[in-house]
């Protein structure tokens, strides 16, 4: 399981570099990605394979692999990404690349780990040069809605939305590539607060990024989380790292067992929910529109 954009990221720099718009005689270009999330592109001349992520960043990271293959020469600014206790190091470049039909001169980065085994590299829809980003998820249906929501772009941390849960600012992002709902410790204390929620089940180990497995834990809401025409009724939370999960109810304690708590080190409280594929059953695209600052679902 894959937990994106869950994970603290400690950088050096901005990776952000202005690259070519994808407007041609003004009209916004469009970039159509699959079930799959593949798609075919190149950097510099060579031919390569991109998956392209909901809730990736906005920059193309490669795996190191491809990386050596496609000629890659580590450029005076590194980066290092954390998750958990695990940092990760990596280098950057600034390099031409194209997905699908559009180029951009950007600068990638790539890690000391794979992040897309089978892939070339991961793309996010603020990383890619076209204007218009849509995941194409089963065939349009009769009788679907338009539900728009405004786009806000984190930048290294990708593109969602805003919404406020139990007075919080929760960034919502979307994971297509897993079929359940995520969400950061601090953002499932927030929706526990405002949805009646509790832990049950054991805590398990689960796969951030880069291979790298952190503990999480079923948070179950008495009243479901809603998104437009989506009701969430569980949440893949995580137990450490990014948020302190004490104030959510365990449904399966022993209402005898005593228990002993202390104060560690603090760590930043990342409020971010995401969304799996499951819940998107009932839509048909998911559409990242960064002309006009929006993102679009059309379900049924």
């Amino acid at each position: 399981m894959i937990v994106r954009s869950i994970t603290s990221i400690v950088m050096a720099m901005s990776l952000g570099v202005s690259g070519k718009s994808g407007l041609s005689n003004g009209a916004p270009s469009t970039l159509a990605v699959g079930p799959d999330m593949q798609v075919a592109g190149a950097v510099g001349t060579a031919p390569a394979r991109f998956k392209v992520q909901a809730n990736g960043t906005s920059t193309l990271i490669l795996n190191p692999d491809a990386a050596e293959r496609f000629g890659a020469r580590r450029g005076m600014f590194a980066v290092r990404i954390k998750i958990g206790p695990v940092a990760i190091n990596g280098s950057t470049a600034v390099m031409r690349f194209s997905a699908g039909e559009q180029q951009s001169r950007r600068r990638i980065a790539w890690f000391e780990r794979p992040i897309a085994p089978g892939f070339d590299g991961v793309l996010g829809p603020a990383a890619v040069p076209q204007d218009i980003v849509v995941f194409q998820l089963r065939p349009t249906r009769a009788g679907e809605r338009r539900f728009t929501f405004p786009m806000a772009d984190q930048g290294y941390g990708g593109v969602g939305t805003f919404v406020t849960i139990s007075g919080q600012k929760v960034l919502i992002q979307w994971d297509l590539s897993d079929r359940s709902n995520a969400a950061t410790g601090a953002a499932g204390v927030d929706l526990a607060n405002a949805h009646g929620g509790q832990f049950i089940g054991q805590t398990r180990n689960a796969v951030i990024e880069f291979g790298v497995a952190r503990p999480v834990r079923r948070l179950v809401l008495a009243e479901p989380f809603a998104l437009g025409p989506l009701r969430i009724d569980s949440f893949d939370t995580r137990t450490t790292d990014l948020g302190d999960t004490s104030a959510i109810p365990d449904g399966d304690a022993d209402q005898s067992e005593i228990v002993v708590t202390g104060k560690g080190k603090k760590s930043r409280a990342y409020h971010t929910v995401i969304i799996g594929s499951d819940a998107m059953q009932g839509c048909s695209s998911l559409t990242f529109d960064k002309a006009r600052k929006q993102i679009v679902m059309m379900c049924s």
